[in-house]
């Protein structure tokens, strides 16, 4: 599954190709369907945890990649969606289909759907103190607690999984019974 860093550098790719460029429309294959209300011009785009937003001057489009979504610009042979650009389409090939695009008209609805989300792992707000804070008071095994996207958007399983292994923590333990150096040491495996 695409994560943090895979979903910030998409943001940036679509930056670099759409900026300023109008989006026309979103077409699917599948019976899900996203109606693009107007044309409007890309302004902005960027992520916040596993979800790529894209700020055009009318409306925020907030896309999630699923399991298996990734963008393409030539036709795949099994995609989900196709971006239409003034400039050029792009292509959300998805061989499980768990991607998702959804469209808010405003900035409060573009904020209430980020707001479930907990502090991205990529902003100066993911801090050591923040993570311990949180590590402390939690019983949970370690897995279910890193991956908890209300808590750190952005970690999936790979970060996991590299981050454990790295600071050698079983998969199986509870945060409640982590030292202080496992804490401190996971949270800087996390960052790596």
């Amino acid at each position: 599954m695409p994560e943090g860093p895979e979903v910030y550098i998409t943001a940036k790719r679509f930056e670099k190709h759409f900026l300023n460029k109008n989006i026309l429309s979103i077409t699917s294959n599948t019976k899900t369907k996203v109606d693009v209300p107007f044309e409007s011009k890309l302004i902005k785009s960027y992520s916040y945890g596993k979800v790529i937003i894209l700020k055009t001057e009318g409306y925020y489009i907030h896309i999630h990649l699923g399991i298996s979504g990734w963008f393409v610009f030539e036709k795949p042979r099994i995609y989900k969606y196709i971006l239409n650009f003034s400039n050029k389409s792009i292509y959300l090939q998805d061989r499980r289909r768990f991607s998702s695009i959804k469209i808010f008209m405003n900035k409060e609805e573009h904020d209430k759907d980020i707001s479930i989300l907990g502090v991205d792992i990529l902003t100066k707000k993911f801090t050591h103190d923040y993570f311990y804070k949180n590590i402390a008071k939690s019983k949970k095994n370690i897995c279910s607690f890193i991956m908890n996207q209300k808590m750190f958007a952005g970690i999936g399983n790979y970060i996991k999984n590299d981050a454990l292994y790295l600071s050698k923590i079983s998969p199986y333990r509870k945060t409640n019974n982590l030292t202080k150096n496992e804490i401190r040491l996971l949270f800087k495996n996390i960052l790596f």
